[in-house]
């Protein structure tokens, strides 16, 4: 007799059936367990990649503010070269005024006692020219004589006397004061 079905539910090749479906169980569950590990593997992974990536977050902020600390700094440095340079050129430029101005002063204070320097300018290469003015005749003529001395003459290396004027005195005095102008050079 021939069969016209197909019986899907006997259990005529059960035996190969059930070797089929261990041999299916055991590459899925060899499947499931790699997956699985794979699975821890890859978070495990992640997580020390975000750990480093927060040490190395942390280093950028701290060299960020490092930065911004030394560009504080550095603008500070360049602002106290600026004023270095500047104080550079301005003592390249400056006439030493004042060691000249007290030797002035000495030497009119020992030429006369009524003698005193009325402008004074010096350049920074020492020229100068200054004014004197002297209250009485014979102080005029004590301070002419200290001028012409060897005293006097040996601090310049050129004085010429450029004017002489007479001044008309307090109206109390009524003395004459006598203005002398003098320009050179400094030793």
């Amino acid at each position: 007799m021939k069969k016209k079905y197909i019986n899907l539910f006997g259990k005529g090749h059960a035996a190969e059936q059930s070797r089929f479906n261990a041999l299916i169980r055991w590459i899925l569950t060899g499947a499931g367990v790699l997956l699985f590990a794979a699975f821890i593997v890859v978070n495990l992974f992640q997580i020390s990649q975000q750990k480093e990536l927060k040490e190395i977050i942390g280093k950028k902020n701290d060299l960020l503010s490092q930065t911004l600390n030394s560009k504080d700094t550095e603008a500070k440095m360049n602002y106290l070269k600026a004023k270095l340079n500047q104080l550079d050129t301005f003592s390249k430029d400056d006439t030493l005024f004042v060691p000249y101005y007290n030797l002035l002063r000495e030497t009119l204070a020992q030429a006369s006692n009524s003698s005193y320097l009325e402008t004074i300018s010096i350049d920074n290469k020492k020229n100068t020219k200054f004014s004197v003015r002297l209250n009485d005749f014979d102080s005029l003529m004590n301070f002419v004589h200290y001028v012409e001395s060897d005293r006097f003459k040996d601090q310049f290396s050129d004085l010429i006397l450029t004017s002489f004027n007479l001044l008309e005195g307090s109206k109390a005095n009524k003395a004459k004061d006598y203005q002398l102008t003098f320009s050179g050079k400094f030793k």
